[in-house]
């Protein structure tokens, strides 16, 4: 099991740092999950800005759980890539009275994948192209024609358009309005947009790239769930989603959700402790369900087990 890469990341960061705090500690030190939510000192330890609980949410009071705020922030993006999904699920399961916009998203599939498509490849090509330039000038020994601050420079124009908007916006404000919340870094006010150069420049497009490859696959997924066409002619075939075989028969290569079911019911049947069943291949719908199920189990262990690390940590 171990030696299956998709097994050895979360064993890793997971498994290992819960078992290795059981073994150096003693196990009645350790929190257990609920006593997070139920004891607000102990999250108070965790996080000083959540002493109060809830009430600088409920005043107005943003800057005081500032640290609470950012560690929700990086679940937030994740959760809205869920909404959207169970949204477009539930808007093609259940039939209303008005509409909620999944029809024309199922409708325009192929304009959305198309375009999406072209943006990812020439995204690609240039953004990867730049840094292929580079290192040929650089094998080449010529340096003042690569891509740099000091030979040939790329500009951010959108991006440093944006920062001026922002470092402008303050003084437009009431006077004295963002005086008590200004960030400070080593007694200096941190409001100036920071510098970006030309490395900044091909980082960000190589983000960018990566960005719009992860909605692709995301959106065809969701959108091409019954009828995928990830080769062209793929459905005339019998093929579909995902690996389900000519005519949903045998399948392409089993997943490691089917290999550790099949595992269980075997040693099951090998102990006599369970009826003789046959493994079945499990349907689109299951799949994802488990999938599901095992992303959200393995997100709150996960969670569990850096809270025990902080707890380690702050002492």
């Amino acid at each position: 099991w171990l030696s299956d890469p998709t097994h050895i990341g979360p064993s890793a960061q997971v498994v290992w740092l819960i078992v290795g705090q059981e073994i150096l500690n003693d196990p009645k030190e350790i929190p257990l999950p609920h006593e997070f939510i139920l004891n607000r000192d102990l999250l108070a330890q965790l996080y000083p800005s959540f002493a109060e609980g809830a009430t600088p949410f409920f005043t107005l009071n943003w800057i005081r759980p500032r640290n609470w705020r950012s560690m929700a922030n990086r679940y937030r993006t994740p959760s809205f890539s869920y909404c959207n999904f169970f949204f477009l699920i539930a808007g093609h399961m259940y039939r209303t009275n008005w509409g909620i916009g999944h029809d024309r998203v199922l409708r325009h599939r192929d304009a959305i994948i198309s375009h999406l498509n072209w943006a990812c490849i020439f995204l690609g090509f240039h953004s990867f192209g730049l840094y292929i330039h580079n290192d040929t000038m650089s094998a080449l020994g010529r340096p003042q024609n690569m891509f740099l601050d000091t030979a040939i420079q790329l500009q951010h124009v959108f991006a440093q358009w944006i920062q001026n908007t922002h470092a402008l916006t303050p003084s437009a404000t009431a006077p004295g309005a963002t005086a008590s919340t200004s960030l400070t870094w080593g007694g200096a006010v941190a409001l100036l947009p920071i510098p970006l150069g030309t490395a900044d420049f091909l980082v960000h497009h190589i983000h960018a790239f990566t960005i719009h490859v992860t909605i692709l696959i995301l959106l065809k997924g969701v959108l091409f769930a019954r009828s995928s066409r990830l080769i062209p002619d793929k459905a005339n075939l019998g093929f579909r989603f995902p690996y389900d075989g000519p005519g949903r028969g045998g399948g392409i290569g089993p997943g490691y959700w089917q290999e550790l079911i099949e595992s269980i019911i075997w040693a099951h049947n090998k102990l006599k402790v369970a009826s003789a069943t046959q493994p079945r291949a499990l349907s689109i719908v299951q799949g994802r369900v488990v999938g599901v199920t095992h992303y959200l189990l393995g997100g709150i262990a996960t969670t569990w087990a850096f809270f025990l690390a902080r707890i380690i940590a702050v002492g």
